[in-house]
């Protein structure tokens, strides 16, 4: 099998499960070993570190640790790759969400956005800039659309609506580019509405080759120090779909 490209995991490879370090696990850190009682015959079950069963009565449901099985697949990829992943593994991993992405993008309706923010929901909050400007604005650089690109939609999905227990009484955001901020997105409250999805309705414009951006306005206080925030909490997504006209 290693021949065949395949990578052996050691048995005693250092990784924790439901908080507790496995080091010195009687089968190995990442299975466990369980016996039972199958049509009256002893019968042997062997399950991953990180799903373990719960009994009630004559009723067994298995929990999940799913930040303990993250973090030992992030251990496995420093084995089968230390030096990263080539473009075409990249490729390859991630072609299965993006094909879904497409088809819940082509879905212009409530179920097709509630499909999106589904998929889109699972990307690490530590990757998300955080709104640090001392100033009252901040404009943030989403992406660079392909030539050609005509702007279908433009949704602002509210995770979680932003708070301050301080002196910012409001915030909201627009979609656009450095010369009409909001040339996709006009201003939209993300500080009082409940979580959810809002969008602007009209024309298609262009955006062929256009830089997009998100510019957030905050009133009442800057929205940080330059360092940290000043908001106590939110979060949200901006959606984005084109056609390449050509």
């Amino acid at each position: 099998m290693i021949a065949a490209g395949y990578q052996p995991v050691p048995h005693d490879i250092a990784c924790e499960a439901f908080g507790q370090p496995r080091a010195g696990s009687p089968v190995s850190t990442y299975l466990d070993r369980y016996d039972g009682v199958s049509g009256g015959r002893g019968v042997v079950y062997y399950s991953d570190a990180w799903h373990r069963p719960r009994q009630l009565g004559h009723l067994t449901s298995w929990e999940f640790d799913r930040e303990g099985w993250k973090g030992f697949l992030a251990q496995c990829l420093q084995i089968v790759s230390p030096h990263g992943l080539v473009d075409l593994q990249v490729e390859l991993a991630v072609s299965p969400i993006l094909r879904r992405v497409r088809a819940a993008q082509d879905r212009d309706d409530a179920r097709g956005r509630r499909m999106l923010a589904q998929l889109l929901a699972h990307l690490p909050v530590e990757h998300v800039p955080a709104l640090t400007a001392a100033a009252t604005t901040e404009t943030l650089d989403l992406v660079t659309l392909p030539t050609g690109a005509q702007m279908d939609l433009c949704l602002v999905e509210i995770l979680t609506t932003f708070s301050d227990a301080g002196s910012i009484s409001d915030l909201t955001v627009e979609i656009g580019t450095a010369g009409t901020a909001n040339a996709f997105q006009t201003a939209t409250d993300v500080f009082g509405p409940a979580a959810g999805q809002y969008r602007a309705d009209g024309a298609n414009p262009s955006a062929s080759g256009v830089a997009v951006k998100a510019k957030f306005t905050a009133t009442g206080d800057d929205l940080g120090d330059g360092a940290d925030t000043n908001l106590d909490d939110g979060l949200v997504d901006i959606i984005l779909r084109y056609t390449i006209v050509s």
